[in-house]
């Protein structure tokens, strides 16, 4: 090794930009790990694990096959079916763009409104509640209900039944 003055200098500058690389590199990698972790969490165990949480009060979510989509709050719950198989139950909708909503009064049918986008499907067997407000999901349909006054409904694109 030399020992004159300049590649001495050299080779500590060498030492140090390595050194300040490595440590960056080392905090970067560190970064990118916790932040990783954070999202691996996943959902809050009160939610299913197909659903994750919805950063406002309204939760939407679809049946797993996308062909129902709903919205639940601790105010009702409503859902529309995509390209529903029978008449609109209610006349002049665009599109027969109709949903089907439970609130504290009763079921109502009535032109769609637009949702929150979807935060995910509901998966067959799992049901959400919000309030007074439960919505299964099941092969058949998606089941809302008023657990207090038993008024829901079940929709799917072939049929929808209130009660």
């Amino acid at each position: 090794m030399s020992t004159h003055p300049v590649a001495v200098q050299r080779r500590r500058g060498r030492r140090r930009n390595a050194a300040i690389i490595t440590s960056s590199l080392v905090l970067l990698l560190a970064l990118l790990f916790w932040g990783a972790v954070g999202t691996l969490k996943g959902p809050p165990t009160h939610m299913p694990d197909t659903v994750a949480a919805d950063t406002t009060r309204n939760l939407t979510f679809q049946s797993p096959t996308k062909s129902v989509t709903c919205q639940i709050n601790d105010e009702g719950a409503r859902c529309v079916p995509a390209n529903p198989k029978y008449a609109p139950p209610v006349p002049n909708c665009p599109n027969n763009a109709v949903q089907i909503r439970v609130d504290a009064q009763a079921t109502v049918k009535e032109c769609a409104a637009t949702f929150d986008k979807p935060a995910g499907p509901l998966a067959y067997g799992d049901d959400i509640t919000r309030g007074d407000y439960t919505c299964q999901s099941r092969p058949a349909a998606i089941r809302c209900l008023n657990t207090e006054t038993q008024h829901g409904f079940s929709v799917s694109p072939n049929n929808y039944i209130d009660y």
